[in-house]
């Protein structure tokens, strides 16, 4: 029997560190736990990782399951590549470097993203060029309807930009199959980190790809332990090439990039920037200094100082250039 608590503070299950509450929390390690615990319930359910991508702007009047399961297995291995299992709830940035540690390759872009395994997944998270719908060949879960275990290959999990079918199903995430190279191919085709790779005048292997991200995240992300938030709140906006047009004959300085299909993604914190807002600060919560995408939280901030600030710079951003921006995050 799965030991349920009640009236848990769920300030330090997330991040970004408002002070709000669950009616009932527990954690699990296995896949019987989960069907345990949600044969035992007929509350709304909540699946929580690490909570760097959700905030809890609300109390939540249900149970918050905490997925804890960990290990990872080798499926199987040829000359040019290894497929891995990995528990939904080991941690990704640890499971990064574990794979450049083994000559796993693939995913050294996303290091340093804090989360976990099924939290990425869900979040179909991307850097510098590559995303984790990339690797994946499918994910293993648990329906929460009918507690049967199943498989949901790479298409069936309908991976879009910060998306994926999982942030609207009854799925709970068990575990993820990998395919990984054992071939070395870094990709630095992203500017920014094109740009660093060269300054830096290191070589380009999966290592030294990896230390460069690293410290480019560590000048753009501040430490969430340190100053209370999400990461990146917001998403970039993807808009048709005819919109990129009429955009930038208005605004030339705006940068866009080609998105595939006809789409072009341009950057919210640089429509953010154009607003006047990077610094601005408002109830508690300040758009960082270096880096409009992220909010941050003074340690005070309630759930409607958040979401009345996010309201304000979407107000702003669509006053000025008829876009509406998204959250990447998920508010509760």
């Amino acid at each position: 029997m799965i030991h349920v608590e009640n009236n848990v503070s769920l300030r330090n299950f997330h991040t970004f560190r408002i002070d709000s509450q669950c009616k009932h929390y527990c954690c699990v390690k296995t896949e019987d736990d989960i069907i345990d615990v949600i044969h035992q319930t007929d509350e709304n359910i909540f699946i929580l990782g690490n909570g760097s991508n959700t905030i809890f702007c609300n109390d939540f009047h249900g149970l918050i399951i905490h997925n804890k399961i960990n290990g990872i297995e080798v499926l199987k291995e040829t000359a040019n590549d290894i497929t891995l299992k990995v528990g939904a709830g080991e941690q990704w940035s640890g499971f990064v470097d574990w794979c450049i540690c083994n000559n796993y390759f693939g995913i050294e872009n996303l290091v340093m993203i804090p989360g976990t395994i099924g939290g990425a997944i869900v979040q179909n998270i991307g850097a510098y060029g590559v995303e984790v719908s990339n690797v994946v060949d499918g994910v293993n879960v648990i329906d929460n309807k009918t507690f049967k275990s199943l498989y949901i290959s790479n298409d069936e999990c309908r991976f879009s930009y910060r998306d994926s079918i999982f942030k609207c199903s009854n799925y709970v995430i068990t575990n993820v199959v990998f395919v990984l190279s054992k071939k070395e191919r870094p990709n630095i085709r992203y500017k920014s980190l094109n740009d660093a790779i060269k300054s830096s005048g290191c070589n380009v292997t999966a290592k030294d790809v990896s230390n460069v991200i690293k410290q480019l995240r560590s000048q753009r992300i501040p430490d969430p332990n340190i100053v209370y938030n999400s990461g990146s709140f917001f998403k970039n906006v993807i808009i048709s090439k005819e919109s990129c047009y009429k955009l930038l004959a208005k605004y030339p300085d705006i940068k866009a990039y080609d998105n595939g299909d006809g789409l072009v993604k341009i950057s919210t914190g640089q429509l953010i920037e154009l607003c006047g807002l990077r610094g601005f600060e408002k109830n508690n919560i300040r758009i960082h200094d270096g880096n409009a995408m992220i909010l941050t939280n003074n340690g005070k901030a309630t759930g409607k100082d958040l979401t009345d600030m996010f309201d304000y710079i979407r107000g702003k951003v669509y006053n000025k250039f008829g876009i509406t921006i998204e959250p990447e995050v998920l508010m509760i």
